[in-house]
């Protein structure tokens, strides 16, 4: 099953694989920009679906605006942190873009942003992708229930045959 929601200027999407299994197994794979994601979709997984191992893949694909933002003010403050922490070491080393962007605050993701929302798109991309398995996983079992039948009667008409030859074998 797949479902997808709108985020910003980012689209959410889950995917879902089942397999058979005796017990429920969920495992969540997500971005690490969605720090929280794999509990809020294996909680919904749980909340319908009873057995099987269930392989849930989160995705944040980009739909123009970017999944980052830029704060240009907690860059310039980064800088000049930077710059003084240069002169009191006494070194003259370039402070480089990735020494800046490292500095917390300075790139935030779409999902530090506003959480609330983040986790919104994500339960309800997770339960578009849910009714999709839980359809999918309905169309295989009719196929399945067919195809027992015609193999049960199949094995009903060769009992018959059997039966038929088993009574002159004694003989």
């Amino acid at each position: 099953g797949r479902g997808e929601s709108a985020l910003g200027g980012a689209r959410i999407v889950v995917e879902l694989r089942s397999v058979n299994h005796r017990y429920l197994e969920v495992r969540v794979r997500t971005p690490r920009e969605m720090g929280g994601a794999a509990t809020v979709v294996e909680g919904a997984v749980r909340g319908r679906v009873s057995r099987g191992r269930v392989d849930a893949t989160v995705q944040v694909e980009s739909t123009g605006t970017g999944l980052v933002t830029v704060d240009p003010g907690a860059a310039r403050a980064a800088v000049s942190a930077l710059e003084t922490l240069r002169k009191a070491v006494g070194t003259e080393e370039p402070i480089s873009l990735a020494l800046i962007a490292a500095v917390p605050g300075v790139l935030t993701s779409i999902a530090e942003i506003d959480p609330g929302a983040t986790q919104r798109a994500l339960l309800d991309a997770t339960s578009s992708a849910l009714d999709a398995l839980t359809e999918s996983r309905a169309t295989e079992g009719a196929a399945l229930e067919k195809e027992l039948v015609r193999l049960l009667a199949e094995a009903r008409a060769a009992l018959g045959s059997i039966g038929e030859r088993a009574e002159g074998a004694v003989e």
